[in-house]
């Protein structure tokens, strides 16, 4: 049904002179209101089928132009023999003398004759090769239009229901500045690296959720104060960072800044305090990492309600594994043992909350 609906849209805009992108545009529009996740993969599927017949067509032709190629190869070497052959017996007889060529004339006429003839040949034989390279041509530019068209039916029909990562997460940036002011502390720039995926919208509210918190926590907990940043010979705003992509068939996605890194050397003194560990035990870096995520597990003194709005760590792991995810922290050096280091967040949830758009490649 939704694979009709678009191929009208593509053969009205064809028919009726309104912009391919004008007609998908709305198309879109009326697909985000009815489209779920079970249609568009319907959809992919129905294209991907009608793409592979497409090309199974343009293999065919192809092997028929490589196959006359071929055959007119053969016809052209037949015929620079056969003109080789007649030059050669025109040198023999130009060699005689007029009077033998007189005594041949009606031989040499013969042989002149042929000549013309294989050359008009070869001449309609070069003439037909000319038309299938052109015609070759324009199915190679055909192909490649309609690789286009539906490469932009498949993205409208793909984005229906979902949101790019940057919209889905507008609130909390746009929240920033005034944060950052809170703290003292210059807004930093957030870049959302998506490499093209975009998320289901029944997953929204989780991701914004889990980066709601986790962003504000390297907000408050990882970028330092102008003067510190300065200091350090960095910039005096920060920048945080999300990057998306897919291996293992989970969808990552890190979160990182360029602050002063993970505390670990807090995270141990609070852990001992708490009694969580004990004061001559050695665990490792990623030992104490977790830590952040147990239950009332803080490094502040006094409570505030910046860090995700007095949402936990350990609430943020909940939403992800009731998603059937993970969260995972990575050390981005190898300063075994240091009071800072840098790191990233990876939050990995099933790879079907996402669609890839960028890396369709239907040509």
């Amino acid at each position: 049904m939704m694979l009709n609906q678009i191929l009208f849209v593509l053969l009205g805009a064809l028919l009726s002179g309104v912009p391919l992108a004008l007609m998908l545009k709305r198309q879109k529009m009326r697909m985000r209101r009815m489209v779920d996740v079970d249609q568009v993969d319907a959809l992919k599927r129905n294209v991907q089928l009608t793409l592979d017949e497409y090309q199974q067509n343009i293999d065919a032709r192809q092997q028929e132009l490589e196959a006359q190629r071929r055959d007119n190869d053969v016809r052209l070497a037949q015929t620079r023999r056969d003109t080789e052959k007649v030059v050669a017996q025109l040198s023999s007889q130009n060699s005689q003398s007029v009077a033998r060529v007189l005594e041949n004339c009606d031989a040499s006429q013969e042989t002149i004759s042929n000549l013309l003839g294989l050359m008009r040949t070869f001449e309609r034989w070069h003439d037909d090769m000319n038309v299938l390279i052109t015609h070759n041509r324009e199915m190679h530019r055909k192909n490649d239009e309609f690789a286009l068209i539906v490469n932009q039916v498949i993205i409208v029909a793909l984005n229906a229901g979902t949101e790019q990562v940057a919209d889905i997460l507008a609130s909390v940036t746009d929240s920033l500045p005034a944060l950052a002011s809170e703290l003292g502390k210059a807004a930093p720039a957030v870049a959302i690296e998506d490499n093209g995926y975009v998320i289901h919208t029944h997953a929204s509210p989780l991701l914004k959720n889990v980066f709601m918190h986790l962003i504000r926590n390297a907000m408050d907990h990882g970028l330092e104060t102008p003067e510190e940043r300065q200091a350090k010979g960095k910039q005096a705003a920060g920048t945080i960072r999300l990057q998306l992509g897919v291996m293992d068939n989970m969808l990552h996605m890190a979160l990182s800044d360029d602050g002063r890194g993970l505390a670990l050397a807090h995270i141990r003194r609070t852990a001992v305090d708490k009694q969580l560990i004990a004061a001559d035990a050695v665990p490792s870096d990623a030992e104490l990492a977790r830590l952040i995520m147990r239950a009332g597990f803080s490094t502040r003194s006094e409570v505030t309600d910046v860090s995700g709005r007095g949402v936990g760590m350990d609430a943020v792991l909940d939403f992800v594994t009731q998603e059937h995810g993970r969260i995972e922290i990575e050390f981005l050096d190898h300063a075994e043992g240091a009071d800072f280091r840098p790191f990233q967040i990876n939050v990995l949830l099933p790879e079907n909350i996402a669609v890839e758009i960028d890396g369709i490649d239907v040509a």
